[in-house]
């Protein structure tokens, strides 16, 4: 059975970088730049034959890769198992890959794929020819992130998690089959793709707001805390996250402020905080100059912290 395996585990931690470019520029023709993201980069990778596919199963530690256009004629299908992965496809947006997610996109196309995180994920390799057979618009979905949790997709990552298992079992014909049905199942998956590519996008984008707004409520305290640091604590780039909230009625950070002054309001009219000054209950939701609370707030609920407090304290009799 036509089977390679790449590891870096008996190369010199050095050389390892250096080992792994050469390893791609071999088996795929892919000349790319590596930037690892530790002192301690690993990587192995099981490549099989499917007939006029191949399929690549890779661990790995953190790292960047980047490669300009070339002539290569292939296409990766990324099938992400495990892991987060930021893409950067021909100038396109970046994009997420989260577990259960596929992405597709042509080696000739410039490209920065970025893992976060230790990944193990599966690569699904085959000319662009042949990917045009089964649907012919594929490169409009190039360089974009699909679900791979129901429908075709679904099954298509099922059938490369058992192939990944079972594999080695395989005989010749079998094997050629089961590359046929990769193809015709990552056709179908494009299919659906178009027919559900609006729903889907709004569910991710939804998703996404929700992971980075639940990071940002719980750091609300941190006088520090800024849209760089949100980004990196809910695993997205920051390019990313600011196009997620380019079409919301606030921005990023004027989300937090509006978070934090809504927390301050209702502890200025809360009896348990009758005793803190303003500036303490400013502090304790992040704001670190009491003269820009007082100024913000007064913008934005029409008076002063102080004169909101008197107002709220006759209120309550």
């Amino acid at each position: 059975m036509a089977v390679s395996s790449i590891s870096t585990a008996n190369i010199a931690p050095g050389e390892r970088p250096e080992f792994w470019q050469a390893a791609m520029q071999e088996k795929f023709g892919l000349a790319c730049k590596l930037e690892p993201a530790t002192e301690e980069f690993q990587q192995s990778m099981r490549l099989r034959r499917y007939g006029i596919a191949a399929l690549g199963e890779r661990y790995g530690t953190p790292f960047k890769a980047t490669w300009e256009a070339n002539n290569s004629e292939l296409v990766f299908a990324d099938i992400n198992f495990e892991g987060r992965t930021v893409l950067c496809h021909n100038g396109y947006p970046e994009v997420y890959l989260h577990p259960r997610s596929i992405s597709l996109f042509p080696l000739a196309e410039a490209t920065t794929i970025n893992f976060l995180d230790k990944t193990h994920h599966a690569i699904l390799t085959l000319p662009a020819e042949t990917l045009a057979e089964h649907n012919l618009a594929w490169r409009k979905h190039a360089g974009k992130v699909f679900d791979a949790s129901v429908g075709p997709a679904k099954l298509l990552l099922d059938l490369v998690a058992s192939l990944q298992q079972h594999g080695e079992s395989l005989g010749k014909a079998c094997r050629e089959s089961a590359g046929n049905m990769l193809l015709s199942l990552l056709g179908s998956s494009l299919v659906a793709q178009e027919a559900g590519t609006g729903e889907q996008s709004k569910r991710m984008r939804g998703y996404h707001l929700q992971r980075i707004r639940n990071y940002a409520i719980t750091h609300l305290v941190n006088p520090q805390l800024d849209a760089r640091m949100i980004a990196a604590g809910a695993g997205l780039s920051l390019r990313y996250v600011h196009s997620l909230f380019s079409d919301e009625p606030l921005r990023l950070m004027q989300w937090v402020q509006e978070q934090r002054l809504c927390r301050c309001q209702a502890d200025l009219s809360a009896q348990r905080h009758a005793g803190s000054s303003i500036a303490q209950i400013g502090y304790a939701w992040g704001f670190n100059d009491a003269a820009h609370f007082s100024r913000v707030f007064q913008k934005r609920f029409g008076m002063s912290p102080s004169e909101f407090r008197a107002n709220a304290k006759r209120k309550a009799g």
